[in-house]
């Protein structure tokens, strides 16, 4: 089963400093995350679940080696947390609180992701078995914004890749090689336009 990220409305971002950005968040902040790879996600700082290390109350993100955000309000339908080394991050950017019109959208997301998960587990003869591991697909085309899904199954992540690579391929070009995919991609690197796949793990 995939989901498709929701689509939220990013209020204004506030540029943390660039000595340090770590001394100014605080448990509860929402960020915006940017890997080295060039690829984002967003989520709420929270503390590692079951972590000792990590006391209650405030904490010195600058002192950490890892962080974990909360990731439930941003992508309905992934619940959980997901903790980063810091090494992997290029840039942390402080964002501000969701409007209160947006988290009424997320909360009916929520709700109704949560209605189709107990009709099912009411007839399925097994519960499902929980996935440690994500998959975050991100495309970000040569002009607009990227598009982001998640995918609990690799492949079909990559599936998402062939799919868009063949109904570009047919608007651009007229011959057809053996691995559009590959051949597509490849072709438009130069443009600017990439597909990568992001491996996550949520706890």
């Amino acid at each position: 089963m995939k989901y498709s990220l929701l689509l939220l409305p990013f209020v204004a971002s506030v540029a943390l400093a660039q000595d340090d950005p770590w001394k100014s968040l605080n448990k509860g902040d929402r960020v915006q995350i940017m890997f080295r790879s060039g690829n984002t996600i967003l989520g709420s700082l929270t503390a590692k679940p079951g972590d000792p290390r990590v006391p209650p109350g405030a904490v010195d993100y600058s002192a950490l080696t890892e962080i974990t955000i909360d990731v439930s309000l941003e992508y309905p339908g992934l619940n959980g947390t997901m903790t980063i080394p810091k090494k992997e991050i290029r840039e942390v950017r402080k964002l501000g609180n969701l409007d209160a019109a947006t988290m009424k959208r997320i909360q009916e997301e929520m709700q109704r992701l949560d209605r189709e998960r107990r009709g099912h587990t009411q007839v399925a003869t097994q519960p499902p078995q929980i996935k440690p591991i994500v998959f975050v697909a991100i495309y970000k085309p040569s002009k607009g914004a990227p598009q982001v899904r998640v995918f609990e199954v690799e492949d079909h992540a990559w599936n998402w890749r062939k799919e868009i690579a063949e109904e570009q391929w047919a608007r651009c070009y007229t011959d057809e090689p053996d691995d559009v995919a590959n051949e597509y991609f490849d072709r438009a690197a130069s443009f600017g336009e990439t597909f990568t796949v992001e491996d996550c793990e949520v706890e």
